[in-house]
């Protein structure tokens, strides 16, 4: 398996605090993997390090065979590699529709090619087919994760990284999130790299996992052998 992310080392921080401690993991072409650990522990800052809203201090990060440590999140963006943040990435003034044809008019010059990436979206997540005109803002909230996730999508990422897509969900609904957000992996080759606080559901999407305590890597196993450690929770 290629590997179309590498992080090896990197620390990062707020001010003159540092949050990330040489932190290392891999992400190979079409892979779900998951982030866990405890609140506080440094995952969201990972993430937005490796998405470049927050500097790398130290250490590389390697996407598709090139070193972007240096490359602003817009760069690193049309590179391929994708953040879908806890609020998401919606306007919500806007209509579902009216959100994806934003986010295509970003990525297709030709018309054509937008209506085609946004058919696909929608065939994605059909319920926001249903919910076309409705704004953004008046969707539930697992509808708000899949419209951000489609935005995300239509920029054709090779990487894709979630942060708690299931954050404030219902545990039908967070279900839902995380079987879609396998499908993607599966059928559309796209390196998945996820942020859950739901540990057992995402351990039982996910090929792999990394536990992170206190701003550091400390565990890197199969997400089965994980599920089935004794001191699962201790480690959160």
């Amino acid at each position: 398996m290629t590997d179309v992310l590498t992080v090896e080392n990197v620390s990062a921080g707020y001010d003159r605090r540092t949050v990330v401690n040489e932190c290392s993991l891999r992400l190979g072409e079409g892979e779900l993997v998951a982030l866990i650990g405890h609140n506080g522990g440094g995952k969201s800052t990972l993430l937005k390090t490796i998405s470049g809203l927050l500097p790398c201090r130290s250490g590389t990060i390697e996407h598709c065979g090139e070193h972007v440590g240096r490359f602003n999140a817009s760069k690193r963006v049309g590179r391929g590699l994708c953040l879908v943040p806890q609020l998401g990435n919606t306007f919500p003034d806007l209509s579902v529709d009216e959100n994806l044809a934003l986010s295509a008019r970003m990525r297709y010059k030709r018309e054509a090619d937008r209506t085609a990436a946004i058919a696909d979206v929608y065939e994605l997540f059909p319920i926001l087919k249903e919910r076309v005109r409705q704004a953004a803002g008046q969707l539930s909230g697992g509808q708000r994760q899949m419209l951000a996730i489609s935005i995300a999508l239509l920029k054709q990422p090779k990487v894709l990284l979630l942060d708690e897509p299931s954050l404030g969900l219902s545990p039908a609904l967070a279900g839902q999130v995380l079987a879609k957000v396998r499908q993607i992996s599966q059928e559309r080759d796209t390196a998945v790299l996820i942020v859950e606080q739901n540990v057992r559901d995402v351990l039982r999407v996910a090929t792999r996992a990394y536990v992170m305590q206190s701003g550091r890597i400390t565990l890197s196993d199969s997400s089965d052998r994980i599920l089935q450690r004794t001191d699962l929770f201790s480690l959160l």
